[in-house]
C-alpha cells in the first residue's frame, strides 16, 4: 500500500532530521557539520529527498488554493505530459552531461513543477471557455494564478539570463532561459484567450470578430515559438551537439505553424468568397424557420445572414467559423463554393464524339411518323438514310443493332418479329425463299460478303457483344 503525499513528507522530514541531528551531534562546529551534510552521499540523498517532498507539498497547496479540486481529465493529461517531460529531461542530461551537478538537477526539477502548473492553467482556461456557469471566485482565482505564474516566469527568466551573461558563452543556463521564454509566452496566450472569452461572454455572444483575434494570437505565438526553438537549436548544436530533447518540440512547433499558415490562407479565401454570397431575404428566413442550424439561435438583422447556393441560410459569423474547417453545407453537405457554370455554347461531354451520320435526319423524320399514328414512310435518302438511321439508334425496341468497325451493323430480329427493311436488302423485305426463317432471324451486313463467308472468329466476337447471339444461327440462313 503506497504512501500519501502527507505521509511521504512526514517520513522524509523525519529522515532528514535524523541525519542533521547526527551531523551536529558528532561534530562540535557548524562548519564541519555543513561540510559533512554537503559531501556525504547519504546526507545529500536524504536532504534532497526532503526538498523534493517539500516541493510536492507546496505544489499541491498552490493547486488547491487557485484551482480547487482537479478533474479526472486534468489528472490524466498531467500523467501523459509528465512522461514526455521526464523523457526530454533525461535526453537533456545527455547533452549537458559535462555540467551535470546537484544544482542542475534542482533547476530541472523546479522547471518540471512549473510546467505542470502551466498545463493545469491551460486546461482550466479551456474548461472555463465552454462552461457557462462560473462563479466570480473561480474567475478571481484563475486570474490570480495566471498572474502569479507570469511573475514566476519573469523572475526565473531574469535569473537565467543573468547567469548566461556571466558565463560569457553558451551554458546550461541558456537552456533554462529558453524554457522560461516559452512558458511566459504560453501564460500570455492563456491570459489573452481568457480575456477574449470574458469579453465575448459580456457581449452575450455578439462579438463576431472573436475567432479572428484568437486566430491571429495563435499565429503570432506559434511564430514566436518557432523562432525561439530554431535559435536555441542552432546554439546548442554548435556548442554541444545534436539536442535530442528538442527534436520533437521543434518538429511539433513547425507543424503547428505550418497548419496555422494553411488555416490563415484558407481563412482569407473563405472571407473573400463569403462576401460574394447573397444576403438572406425575409422570405428565405421564413422558409428556414428563422433558426441557424449551427448555433440554434434566431437569425435577425439585415446583412448578417447569408444564403448558400443550395438554399440554406445561416448566420454570417457561424458560416465563417464552419467554413474555416470544411467547405460543405452543414445541412445538406453540398459543396458551398461550387465551380462556375460552363461557358455558353459549350458542348456536353461526349457530344462531339458522335457526329451525325448521313441521312440520319431524314430517317429520324420517317421514324417519327409511326409514333404520330401514321403508317411507316420510306426514308428519304435511300440506303444512305437507312444506314444513318442504324448508326443513330444503337438499340431499339425489337430488332437489336450491334456496331462493328467501319460503320457496319448487324440487325438481329427476335422470333416472331419481321426483319427490318435496312437488314433485308434493297427490296425492303426478306430475300426470296427464306420464309419464316428469314423473319425469325435475319442477319445482314451491308457492304460485306454474305454471312456464310464471314470469319467464325468475328461471329464469336459478335456473340459476345450481343449476349445471346450464337454463331450456329448462321446455319439457319
Amino acid at each position: 500500500m503506497g504512501l500519501t503525499q502527507g505521509q511521504y513528507f512526514a517520513v522524509s522530514l523525519a529522515a532528514a532530521s535524523a541525519v542533521m541531528y547526527h551531523a551536529f551531534a558528532t561534530r562540535q562546529r557548524f562548519y564541519h557539520a555543513a561540510v559533512y551534510l554537503s559531501t556525504s552521499k547519504l546526507a545529500v540523498a536524504v536532504v534532497g529527498n526532503l526538498a523534493f517532498a517539500t516541493a510536492l507539498v507546496v505544489h499541491k497547496l498552490m493547486i488547491k488554493m487557485f484551482l480547487g479540486s482537479l478533474r479526472d481529465i486534468e489528472r490524466e493529461m498531467i500523467r501523459e505530459r509528465l512522461s514526455s517531460a521526464v523523457m526530454e529531461t533525461l535526453l537533456a542530461l545527455t547533452v549537458f552531461r559535462e555540467e551535470f551537478s546537484g544544482y542542475f538537477v534542482a533547476m530541472f526539477a523546479t522547471l518540471v513543477f512549473i510546467k505542470v502548473l502551466h498545463w493545469l492553467v491551460q486546461d482550466r482556461v479551456d474548461y472555463i471557455e465552454v462552461t457557462p456557469s462560473i462563479s466570480r471566485l473561480q474567475h478571481l482565482r484563475i486570474v490570480s494564478f495566471m498572474s502569479l505564474l507570469l511573475v514566476i516566469d519573469g523572475l526565473f527568466l531574469q535569473y537565467t539570463v543573468h547567469g548566461t551573461v556571466q558565463s560569457a558563452g553558451a551554458s546550461v543556463m541558456l537552456l533554462f532561459a529558453f524554457e522560461y521564454v516559452i512558458l511566459a509566452s504560453e501564460v500570455i496566450r492563456y491570459f489573452l484567450k481568457y480575456a477574449m472569452s470574458m469579453v465575448a461572454l459580456w457581449l452575450e455572444g455578439r462579438w463576431e470578430s472573436k475567432g479572428t483575434y484568437v486566430f491571429y494570437l495563435e499565429l503570432i505565438i506559434d511564430m514566436l515559438h518557432l523562432v525561439v526553438y530554431v535559435v536555441f537549436f542552432v546554439i546548442v548544436m554548435s556548442n554541444y551537439g545534436l539536442p535530442l530533447h528538442l527534436v520533437r518540440d521543434l518538429y511539433s512547433t513547425f507543424r503547428n505553424f505550418r497548419n496555422r499558415i494553411a488555416d490563415f490562407l484558407r481563412f482569407r479565401q473563405v472571407t473573400a468568397r463569403l462576401d460574394r454570397l447573397p444576403d438572406a431575404t425575409p422570405a428565405d428566413l421564413t422558409r428556414s424557420d428563422g433558426v441557424c442550424i449551427i448555433c440554434r439561435e434566431e437569425m435577425t438583422g439585415a446583412g448578417s445572414n447569408k444564403k448558400l447556393h443550395c438554399g440554406h441560410v445561416f448566420h454570417l459569423h457561424c458560416l465563417r467559423s464552419w467554413l474555416e474547417r470544411q467547405q460543405n453545407c452543414p445541412t445538406c453537405r453540398a459543396t458551398v463554393f461550387r465551380q462556375g457554370p460552363p461557358a455558353a455554347g459549350a458542348a456536353a461531354p461526349g457530344a462531339a464524339a458522335a457526329p451525325a451520320a448521313p441521312g440520319a435526319a431524314a430517317d429520324g423524320a420517317a421514324r417519327a411518323a409511326p409514333a404520330a399514328g401514321g403508317a411507316p414512310a420510306p426514308a428519304a435518302g435511300g440506303a444512305a438514310g437507312q444506314a444513318g438511321a442504324a448508326a443513330a439508334q444503337p438499340h431499339a425496341h425489337g430488332p437489336h443493332v450491334f456496331h462493328l468497325p467501319h460503320q457496319h451493323h448487324v440487325h438481329l430480329a427476335h422470333r416472331g418479329q419481321p426483319v427490318p427493311p435496312s437488314a433485308a436488302g434493297s427490296s425492303g423485305g426478306a430475300p426470296p425463299g427464306q420464309g419464316a426463317r428469314g423473319a425469325h432471324a435475319g442477319v445482314h451486313i451491308p457492304g460485306m460478303p454474305p454471312p456464310g463467308l464471314l470469319d467464325m472468329l468475328d461471329l464469336q466476337a459478335l456473340g459476345m457483344m450481343g449476349g445471346g447471339f450464337n454463331p450456329g444461327m448462321m446455319g439457319m440462313m
